[in-house]
């Protein structure tokens, strides 16, 4: 399910546990506001994309989130922290979670 642009899934283990996975893209960054795709490269935030995190990271604020794992790319880095620091977490990188390589 997809709500505002942000992956939702959920999984029940048959109890009341309910586990639910926000899956988030990072926010726009200097090379996508140019129209470069950036694939493995370094491309940090663009002023825009830090008004993005700020928005999300706000509407994110009420929801119970128990952990953060994010790819070590600086752009979803940021997201990842700014939501971090808003819910007193750590985040811990995955290198799983790295965008493929398109050469």
């Amino acid at each position: 399910m997809t709500r505002d642009g942000v992956s939702l899934f959920r999984a029940s283990a048959g109890n009341d546990m309910e586990t639910v996975i926000w899956l988030l893209r990072h926010a726009e960054t200097e090379s996508t506001a140019t129209g470069l795709y950036s694939s493995r490269l370094p491309s940090l935030v663009s002023g825009k994309g830090l008004q993005q995190e700020r928005l999300l990271t706000d509407r994110l604020r009420n929801r119970r989130i128990g952990a953060i794992y994010t790819s070590p790319l600086p752009r979803c880095v940021s997201l990842a922290s700014a939501i971090g620091r808003d819910h007193g977490l750590e985040t811990t990188e995955a290198p799983e979670l790295v965008e493929i390589d398109l050469g």
